[in-house]
């Protein structure tokens, strides 16, 4: 997870602004998308974690992702450098927590309202509030952090940092599925 193409150095150089100095050692994590991956990439980091000697390893200065990857990207952001432990056992148990009201509920005319009066079957509105309330306990994101979403309208694809007003938002954007959750 550590080891990138000059592209993805460069990516990572421009988010930091520069801040890297020779010599310096930049660790970035970019996380993918696919539903439940994000469970399986909250267990990798766990077990990269207690199977890795050098803990500084882990220290990402850069976290970047998609769809359920932007999910556990705002997730890591949470803790600073250095609390790795802490956001490996907490991410990994939000997700071992996690259940499907957390993530959407039908429609008031399931199924039917979702494909007539919205842009989704399902509501992802738990979701959002659900993100909101992780933000709300862990109040800023300490690391740099982008995450992306395609407009579903235009095909135009958007970068939110970690300097958005709504992360959460951000991330829930990145993770509805056209056509399955509404267009955010």
């Amino acid at each position: 997870m550590k080891y990138f193409t000059a592209a993805t150095s460069a990516a990572v150089l421009a988010l930091l602004g520069g801040e890297v100095q020779a010599g310096e050692k930049c660790y970035a994590l970019s996380l993918s998308g696919g539903g439940a991956f994000g469970a399986y990439e909250a267990g990798v980091l766990y077990g990269m974690w207690y199977a890795i000697p050098d803990k500084s390893e882990m220290e990402y200065s850069v976290v970047t992702g998609v769809s359920a990857g932007s999910i556990n990207s705002m997730a890591v952001s949470m803790f600073e450098e250095g609390d790795e432990k802490l956001m490996v056992d907490t991410l990994t148990d939000l997700w071992a927590n996690l259940h499907d009201k957390d993530v959407y509920k039908n429609w008031p005319i399931p199924i039917v309202e979702g494909i007539t009066k919205k842009s989704g079957v399902y509501n992802d509105a738990p979701l959002l509030k659900f993100l909101r309330e992780i933000k709300d306990k862990y109040k800023t994101l300490k690391r740099k952090t982008v995450v992306s979403a395609v407009d579903v309208n235009t095909g135009t694809y958007h970068l939110f940092n970690e300097t958005e007003i709504d992360p959460a938002k951000a991330a829930v954007s990145s993770s509805s599925i056209p056509f399955v959750f509404p267009n955010q």
